[in-house]
């Protein structure tokens, strides 16, 4: 891992240092065996080869500045799909801890949108 793709510095991802800080002793609370096999799973995954399979409406966020998934994977998950949105979000990787209120009005808006 690249100093810049974790990397803590970024102004979005301490923009509030308490609920950083909060954030960051759940995190390092994890069982590590389970975080591991967890992200494993994830990059075991098949759900690109799955996208155009997906029919139902659905909504790809990505973040501006997250550097685990970076946006242009995310866009090109969306762009597979035949029925998906995308959008990106001023956040790092982690969207409900980053920028909490973007998020819950931009899945708000989704599930009101016909």
């Amino acid at each position: 891992w690249s100093s810049d793709v974790c990397s803590s510095d970024l102004p979005v991802v301490r923009r509030d240092p308490v609920v950083y800080d909060t954030y960051r002793a759940r995190f390092l609370a994890n069982d590590p065996v389970s975080y591991g096999l967890a992200n494993r799973a994830f990059a075991e995954s098949t759900v690109a080869a799955d996208a155009p399979s997906v029919t139902c409406r659905c909504l790809l966020l990505a973040g501006e500045n997250d550097g685990l998934r970076p946006a242009g994977q995310v866009r090109a998950l969306a762009t597979s799909m035949p029925h998906a949105g995308f959008e990106l979000l001023d956040s790092g990787h982690l969207m409900s801890v980053q920028a909490p209120a973007a998020l819950a009005a931009r899945i708000l808006r989704f599930l009101s949108e016909p």
